[in-house]
């Protein structure tokens, strides 16, 4: 089947105004709708243009529901996906100082070595911002870092 257009804006006319909030795209009513397969990479890559552009036009953001589809996020969720977001950020980012820690400096020369010491500074500077600002939102969206330990309620309380 040949489309005038790509599946995604396929996607976009064919719910971009209907789509409520907590509603659930399952991976086939996608299917009927672009007539690509959503789970497969080249699907993918289209259902997330398609969410990108409901985001910026119509504030409707989607989360993946293993095996089901996607579900349009309620407003009021938003916030804990945003931070979900900076939390994946993070990581990657440690990752990235990880890679750069454990790199073989006597294998470089003078100025790769300076490189990778200045991108190492640079992203270890990054990561606590990163760090601060996922702690400062974590803690306005009323949710806690980590929930807390019955062992360590049991050690420091004595009434428990």
């Amino acid at each position: 089947m040949i489309s005038k257009y790509p599946e995604w804006k396929q996607l976009y006319d064919h719910y971009a105004d209907k789509v409520e909030y907590d509603q659930i795209l399952t991976y086939e009513e996608l299917y009927e709708a672009c007539k690509q397969d959503i789970r497969g990479a080249r699907g993918r890559q289209q259902f997330r243009r398609f969410a990108q552009e409901m985001l910026a036009k119509q504030q409707v953001h989607f989360k993946a529901i293993a095996t089901v589809g996607y579900r349009a996020v309620l407003p009021s969720e938003h916030l804990d996906e945003g931070i979900n977001r900076l939390g994946r950020a993070k990581r990657r980012l440690i990752h990235g100082i990880k890679i750069l820690a454990g790199t073989r400096y006597e294998m470089l020369n003078a100025q790769q070595q300076a490189a990778n010491h200045e991108g190492l500074a640079r992203m270890g500077k990054q990561a606590m911002l990163l760090m601060d600002e996922h702690r400062a939102l974590t803690k306005v969206s009323g949710r806690s870092e980590r929930p807390p330990s019955p062992m360590l309620n049991a050690a420091t309380d004595p009434q428990v």
